[in-house]
């Protein structure tokens, strides 16, 4: 097995996705007389909730809020009239700033609630978070950090040039390949993302995350047994990590091993933060149709559509959901 390895830590199955989380506390000011909410849950960089983080809700009509995250990330806003506003973490020790807008049509159905998922980064300036940059001389960092800015813009061409000069600079920065890989990953140019891995996991045997990313391809490519072996190893390593219970479980889907990806699936989601990765219901949901287990099927597929309300195939899940709902009736 090509089992050279490195993180995607899929972008496309966590940050497009939110759920409908509970109310958290801290020092929350209402925004007034309102009748909308945004719930929201804050995330560490493994995918464990971030606890105790502070986070600002701004509004274009001067609406000024703020919530702490409580013992399982969640945090909450309530009581907002509609309007555009941003929600703020601030830069918090090693992690980067993060901000996201959210939108409430003056038409929306009073009392609707808003989910969002806020997915923290480990600020690369500081050596303390994370120990892969301790070495790296400041030249090379900041080569990287412009290539990091370029590759959250999706400017992904722009990208390859800078990393060549920090690795160039810093023939070990395995954090310059692992993002060279999930850049590859990005532009669907798996072979070349592979390769990328191997080398960040080469200099840097324990590198989690890029092992991860190195699974995630290969199931990406449909290499299903391959994938399930470097899965399997990583739970080998950390046993808490929903993640890897989620590609595990879409890789034995693709072995067809059906009973063992169910019991994997529920694992992931039943881990913290698990349950908000709308793929595993998603994947559950088609478990369950398979199984003919309707009401199971329509409660995770119901899931997923509330984490995923933008996927592409939302519109097919909801007609699979009415089918289901109609033949549990006969």
């Amino acid at each position: 097995m090509r089992y050279k390895l490195v993180l995607f830590i899929v972008l496309f199955t966590i940050c497009l996705f939110g759920q409908a989380f509970g109310q958290g506390y801290g020092d929350r000011n209402k925004a007034g007389d309102g009748r909308y909410r945004i719930n929201g849950k804050v995330v560490l960089p493994s995918g464990q909730p971030a606890i105790g983080i502070k986070v600002l809700l701004r509004g274009a009509d001067f609406t000024n809020s703020s919530a702490v995250t409580d013992k399982e990330g969640k945090f909450v806003f309530d009581s907002i009239p509609a309007g555009n506003y941003n929600v703020q973490v601030a830069e918090v020790q090693e992690f980067s700033p993060v901000n996201e807008s959210v939108t409430i049509a003056r038409d929306t159905t009073p009392g609707q609630s808003y989910n969002l998922l806020i997915n923290l980064i480990a600020n690369s300036k500081s050596s303390k978070a994370n120990p892969l940059f301790a070495k790296v001389p400041k030249d090379a960092m900041g080569k990287f950090e412009e290539a990091l800015d370029y590759f959250k813009k999706g400017e992904y061409k722009t990208v390859f040039p800078l990393l060549q000069e920090a690795i160039a600079k810093y023939p070990e920065f395995a954090a310059a390949y692992n993002l060279a890989g999930e850049t590859f990953v990005k532009m669907n140019d798996f072979d070349r993302a592979l390769g990328a891995f191997s080398n960040a996991i080469a200099i840097q045997n324990d590198y989690f995350d890029a092992k991860v990313n190195y699974g995630f391809t290969l199931l990406s490519m449909k290499d299903f047994k391959d994938s399930e072996k470097v899965m399997r190893d990583l739970i080998a390593q950390k046993d808490d990590v929903p993640l890897t219970y989620l590609y595990l479980g879409m890789a034995l889907v693709g072995m067809k091993q059906i009973d063992e990806a169910e019991t994997t699936l529920l694992k992931a989601i039943s881990l913290k933060g698990g349950d908000s990765l709308a793929a595993a219901h998603r994947y559950l949901g088609g478990i369950y149709v398979e199984k003919k287990l309707n009401d199971k099927a329509i409660a995770e597929l119901e899931k997923y559509v509330e984490l995923a309300p933008k996927a592409g195939d939302v519109e097919k899940i909801k007609s699979t959901i009415g089918e289901l709902k109609k033949q549990s009736k006969q």
